[in-house]
């Protein structure tokens, strides 16, 4: 399944079994017993599945099981920054990376946070400006825009900055009274 094509033309529903057929296949969760939203509590345990052995990711989540967003949408943005952010550290080489994430039920926005290491603030936004510092442009550097598409869906805002040797990626989205 091409979950960007997928996502690109609409197919919601589609997106949404494929998901949950995930979910019900995934083992169950190891340390993150403490996150209520089956989503994000997915999206914890895959991606930390992927982060090398001396990578961490950290996360504070100050939110219920009903996050006012749909599913595939928190999923989808959580995804394409985690990922984006372990590129990172990868590409870099660091050593002993830190990823952190932080999400925050406020009201009637959702806000996400993600911060991770990077050895050249500069470098590493001319090339997320890019759009990708992969070979195959074809195939890769969508995940910016997804994630903007989803933030312009709920009304919201993104914000990307990198310095003091951090690259920030702080969303903030609109609550969906139909998802509450």
């Amino acid at each position: 399944m091409c979950i960007t094509k997928n996502l690109q033309i609409g197919k919601y529903e589609e997106l949404r079994q494929y998901f949950d057929e995930l979910d019900s296949k995934a083992a169950a969760p190891l340390s993150f017993s403490d996150c209520e939203n089956k989503a994000i509590r997915y999206v914890l345990n895959l991606e930390t599945g992927k982060l090398r052995k001396d990578m961490k990711l950290e996360y504070l989540i100050e939110a219920g099981a009903n996050l006012g967003i749909k599913d595939l949408d928190i999923s989808t943005v959580l995804m394409n920054l985690i990922d984006n952010a372990i590129e990172a550290c990868e590409r870099d080489m660091l050593e002993n990376a830190v990823i952190s994430l932080k999400i925050k039920d406020g009201g009637s926005y959702v806000f996400i946070t993600v911060t991770n290491p990077v050895s050249n603030a500069e470098t590493t936004m001319r090339l997320f400006e890019e759009g990708t510092s992969k070979q195959d442009v074809k195939r890769h550097g969508y995940g910016k825009q997804i994630v903007s598409a989803i933030a312009e869906k709920h009304n919201g805002a993104i914000k990307y900055s990198a310095e003091d040797g951090l690259f920030r990626a702080d969303v903030m989205l609109e609550k969906d009274e139909q998802n509450e």
